[in-house]
């Protein structure tokens, strides 16, 4: 759990990600939604709708 809680610190503060980036999850195109220290919430195109 420590290590999430310091990925998701990483992800936060160097730009890998940015709300409203693009990306592919599982061969699943979606949006970035959210991103707190813990998760990252992806909106994919399937359920956008």
């Amino acid at each position: 759990m420590l290590g999430n809680i310091f990925a998701g610190i990483q992800l936060a503060f160097s730009d890998a990600l940015r709300l409203d980036d693009v990306v592919v999850v599982e061969g699943e195109w979606g949006r970035i939604e959210e991103l707190t220290l813990t998760y990252v919430v992806v909106r994919t195109w399937t359920n956008a709708g």
